[in-house]
């Protein structure tokens, strides 16, 4: 009866071990994600960037505020540093079958000149994939609202909005920098 008892025991034990093994497994990719989303919280940007990545290979959209935060974000030089952020945008958007393009186009529409600007660096940052937002950039080169063209001026000199469109129009390939040609 003994012998009995300890076998059942260490059947339910047995049995346990493999239900936590279980929903580790299942888990995994979460507890991935749950690590990955304090990396990008940190100050340290190299952690952010090795975040980034890791985010963006597992498809986290709960990362896409920060992403969003971190890609806004101007260093010292008042450029927009952080690539890598709208980088990892465009491959959880890909993979999650999203379609960003349509939010950036609108931003390029906005009063604001930064909003502008962080959309055109975005678009630029996609590349030839992105030609349909040409149009767009288009108008947002000849939108002066707050261009902020005395920040060009100021040392160091500050990204504008028509610098950054000039950006996204070169990356576009050529049929984007014959768009800029012919525009300006």
């Amino acid at each position: 009866m003994r012998k009995r008892g300890k076998m059942a025991a260490l059947s339910m034990v047995s049995v346990g071990i493999v239900v936590l093994v279980a929903a580790g497994i299942a888990n995994e990719e979460r507890i991935r994600e749950r690590w990955w989303l304090r990396r990008l919280a940190s100050p340290e940007v190299e952690s952010q960037q090795t975040a980034a990545e890791g985010v963006a290979a597992i498809g986290s959209s709960r990362a896409v505020p920060e992403l969003l935060r971190i890609g806004r974000a101007l260093n010292e030089d008042g450029r927009f540093s952080h690539s890598w952020a709208w980088d990892a945008l465009w491959q959880i958007a890909k993979k999650r079958k999203m379609e960003p393009l349509p939010i950036w186009i609108e931003a390029l529409e906005s009063a604001d000149p930064r909003a502008r600007a962080v959309a055109a660096f975005a678009i630029g940052r996609v590349g030839s994939e992105a030609e349909a937002a040409i149009p767009a950039l288009v108008r947002a080169l000849a939108d002066t609202r707050g261009s902020g063209r005395h920040l060009l001026s100021q040392e160091p000199p500050q990204y504008t909005a028509q610098s950054a469109v000039v950006y996204a129009l070169r990356q576009m390939g050529p049929t984007g920098r014959s768009t800029l040609t012919n525009a300006v």
